[in-house]
């Protein structure tokens, strides 16, 4: 799983944007939420994963040079993928707001990026992502969406495998 964190951590210093004073997306981290033996058997060579994130990044950066200007300084997003290249994307806004309407097109866009193929179970990673050269005082450890779920269920859930048996379970 190293070459998953190395292909995360050469993501993580990449900025996708316009060559503008400010860019409108930076990559602030990934963060990935299996252990390290989990991923590598359900995703393989890093290399895909790390061109699904860049996929991501680029989609972010489109979306959010079109909209409107949120209050939020960042935005986490939160990706899960099923086997058969299946997605969803949870966005939160990070230090301030960000319309609901907004983050549901966010949400919509980024999901219709085809994804990673993964296979024997799902993954789950997040985006930390700075909007305008901004950079939030600290990002959540998942979205509110899991946290609720989570505590509906009183029980503690893995992530990705128990969490989303509850809030994904299609």
């Amino acid at each position: 799983m190293r070459a998953l964190a190395v292909a995360s951590g050469l993501i993580c210093l990449t900025t996708v944007g316009h060559a503008q004073e400010k860019s409108v997306v930076e990559l602030n981290s990934v963060r990935l939420y299996l252990p390290d033996e989990d991923m590598r058997e359900r995703v393989g060579d890093a290399t895909p994963l790390a061109n699904y994130v860049k996929a991501l990044q680029k989609e972010a950066t489109a979306f959010w040079e079109k909209a409107p200007r949120p209050e939020a300084k960042g935005v986490l997003v939160a990706v899960g993928v099923k086997p058969g290249k299946k997605a969803r994307v949870w966005c939160d806004p990070v230090d301030g707001a960000i319309p609901v309407a907004t983050l549901a097109q966010l949400e919509r866009k980024l999901g219709e990026v085809p994804a990673v193929a993964v296979k024997r179970g799902p993954i789950a990673f997040a985006l930390e992502i700075n909007l305008w050269g901004q950079k939030p005082k600290e990002f959540p450890g998942a979205p509110k969406a899991w946290a609720e779920a989570a505590k509906k269920a009183n029980k503690p859930l893995t992530i990705p495998d128990d969490l989303f048996q509850i809030i994904w379970p299609e």
